[in-house]
């Protein structure tokens, strides 16, 4: 599996090992973040101070209004290659 479709099917119909797997645990993490960033800004509610480590600054970024949803998960799921050598 080499695509973001791939991803996106191991999210919504993998096993556990496969989504327990850094190349598709990673995205769907950031995707998580990005969602519920979003659902709490639509209510609102928006944080004073963000953080991340690793990947997780992208979603601090977004976040933080210094990127914009898509160029944060496409960050992250290009990212994921790099991170899976590691």
């Amino acid at each position: 599996m080499k695509n973001n479709e791939d991803v996106k099917k191991v999210i919504f119909e993998g096993t556990d090992e496969e989504i327990k797997n850094t190349k598709y645990a990673q995205p769907a993490i950031a995707l998580f973040s990005v969602v519920l960033t979003k659902l709490l800004k639509e209510k609102g509610i928006n944080a004073d101070f963000v953080a991340g480590h690793s990947l997780g600054e992208y979603s601090s970024l977004y976040a933080a209004g210094v990127l914009n949803e898509i160029d944060t998960l496409k960050i992250n799921f290009k990212k994921r290659g790099n991170h899976e050598q590691c």
